[in-house]
């Protein structure tokens, strides 16, 4: 299991999701266990994806989404 923020995320059709990362840099990821996403509150389990992707985090005020 891995976990990829959704601003990684490329296209998607039925088949697959593509990301603009290449399949060795989402293999060094940190660590992912899904059982912990319904047990922690807050966004500090999500902070290292973001971080280690290179994207800003929604709940950090600086990503602009269009209306």
């Amino acid at each position: 299991h891995f976990m990829i923020p959704v601003e990684a995320i490329s296209s998607t059709s039925d088949a697959k999701v593509q990301i603009n990362h290449t399949l060795k840099h989402v293999i060094n990821s940190p660590a992912y266990d899904p059982t912990l996403a319904n047990q922690v509150r807050g966004t500090g389990l999500w902070q290292p994806y973001y971080d280690y992707y290179g994207y800003a985090p929604y709940w950090g005020g600086s990503v602009g989404y269009p209306l």
